[in-house]
């Protein structure tokens, strides 16, 4: 069967201006002869649009669109096609995605699919720099393992380096920079990350997990400033739109100066912004709560703040263990974590929490629990995102405490096959288990995570969540497919 080509709609149809009789009323743009997917309470299909100053006037038949044609409105025959609401991203890094692709060496592409491509592309821009200029990289995935100061020493003996994989959770360096940082065998891991080392002589390999080792060694290279990354958002967005998205919400803006690029790229702004605050220390927290009001905004809201509760799914904290470097692990220290969270919801902040490992799952549900009894709130919209491994006692938690879970079912397809050979093949099941939130009453939004999987177009994600396929071709829990109805809502 042919697919149907999908017009994206690039305004709002949830946005509507109340029909008016007077003749004022004069669309710039009218599209007739369309399947108009309106995603309404009754899942209404329209033949026909009215637009007037980029938000919707009207939908409904040919007939009743005419009445809002005038001499100067644009009137286009879409021959069938569908029209649907623009989307919404409801866990992306748009930010992070131009970082990469204009500040730092770009290890995302296609071209990199091995150790080697990564060194090449280190050697390379060694040449181009003075000796001490540090050098970023970042988005490798899918190589054949970490890489080490054996791979970047060689090519780097003069730069230090550091590399964040694609999804940002652990990275490699060479030994300049863990000098710099002065790192040793004598230096103790961080709470909530790895500085992993030689099993022979206890040094460190350059390999970090989690980002609390990975700041061991961050915080000593220059991170771009305000103007760099208000280009790199104003840059990023213009993908985002090709694909379809009018609405966007980066959840891991991290440090004041990520918010001010944000605001400074407000007014060029094409599509909605939504940013949450990074909060992976005590001192972040109190950034937040100081200095960051909530700002709803028509084009730009700062509403909250993010956790990471447990890395990406080599260092899930899970009750069981699994075949990644680390199991049973948080990234936060538990007490400290339900404090933190106490104090950020008491003062009215929606959070939002990455959580990956059913352990991870259950100590959010614990600190949210504690945190609502004390201040209970109406309303809150406290969020998990990714959820990957619930049990079905956490699900019923959700619903009772009335979280949001944000997912994204095309990672389903593009990682599949990992999480079966990290998590065994009966674990992995209850990855992405759309159906089993749904009838339980969960709230359920779907995202990207892009750039951290790979696929930025919704085709991705609604196909995913009918077909629970991996690129491999298997199927992953069937069970838990939902409609297409229900996965473009």
């Amino acid at each position: 069967m042919k697919k149907p080509t999908i017009l994206l709609l690039i305004f709002f149809l949830t946005i509507l201006v109340p029909l008016m009789t007077n003749a004022e009323e004069v669309a710039d743009l009218v599209l007739m002869n369309a399947n108009v997917i309106t995603v309404d309470a009754e899942n209404t299909i329209a033949q026909a649009v009215a637009i007037k100053d980029s938000l919707i006037l009207k939908v409904g038949s040919n007939q009743e669109m005419q009445a809002y044609v005038g001499t100067s409105t644009e009137v286009k025959n879409m021959n069938g096609l569908t029209i649907t609401p623009g989307m919404i991203d409801a866990h992306s890094h748009l930010m992070y995605y131009g970082v990469g692709e204009n500040d730092y060496v770009n290890l995302r592409g296609k071209d990199t699919k091995s150790i080697e491509d990564v060194v090449a592309k280190i050697a390379a821009r060694v040449q181009e720099v003075e000796p001490g200029e540090w050098i970023m990289g970042d988005g490798f995935f899918q190589i054949e393992r970490m890489v080490t100061i054996d791979d970047l020493d060689p090519v780097s003996p003069d730069n230090p380096v550091f590399l964040t994989s694609l999804g940002g959770h652990y990275g490699s360096c060479n030994s300049k920079a863990l000098e710099i940082a002065g790192v040793d065998e004598n230096t103790p891991d961080p709470v909530g990350g790895i500085i992993e080392r030689d099993p022979v002589t206890g040094e460190p390999n350059g390999v970090l997990w989690n980002h609390p080792a990975m700041d061991v060694i961050r915080k000593y290279f220059p991170a771009p400033g305000v103007e760099a990354l208000t280009y790199d958002v104003i840059w990023a967005q213009e993908d985002y739109m090709k694909a379809g998205y009018t609405s966007f919400q980066d959840v891991n803006v991290r440090g004041v100066s990520r918010v001010q690029a944000y605001i400074a790229a407000r007014d060029s702004l094409k599509i909605r912004g939504y940013i949450l605050y990074t909060i992976e220390t005590t001192h972040e927290a109190s950034v937040s709560l100081e200095n960051l009001n909530q700002t709803p905004d028509s084009w730009l809201s700062l509403m909250g703040d993010k956790f990471l509760v447990d890395g990406q799914p080599p260092t899930a904290y899970t009750h069981e263990a699994h075949n990644g470097p680390s199991w049973d692990m948080p990234t936060w220290n538990p007490d400290t974590l339900k404090q933190v969270v106490k104090d950020l919801h008491s003062a009215g902040h929606q959070l939002a929490f990455h959580v990956i490992g059913d352990a991870a799952i259950d100590l959010v549900l614990e600190a949210l629990e504690e945190a609502l009894d004390e201040t209970p709130r109406e309303n809150h919209r406290h969020r998990l995102e990714h959820v990957f491994l619930p049990t079905e006692a956490a699900i019923q938690k959700m619903k009772e405490l009335e979280v949001i879970v944000v997912l994204q079912p095309v990672a389903l397809y593009t990682s599949g096959d990992f999480y079966i050979s990290l998590f065994g093949t009966e674990r992995a099941q209850r990855v992405n288990t759309v159906r089993s939130f749904l009838d339980a009453g969960v709230p359920v939004a779907f995202s990207t995570d892009y750039p951290t999987v790979i696929l930025l177009h919704p085709k991705w994600n609604l196909w995913s969540s009918i077909a629970r396929q991996t690129m491999g071709g298997t199927i992953i829990s069937p069970e838990e497919a939902i409609t297409i109805q229900e996965a473009l809502y």
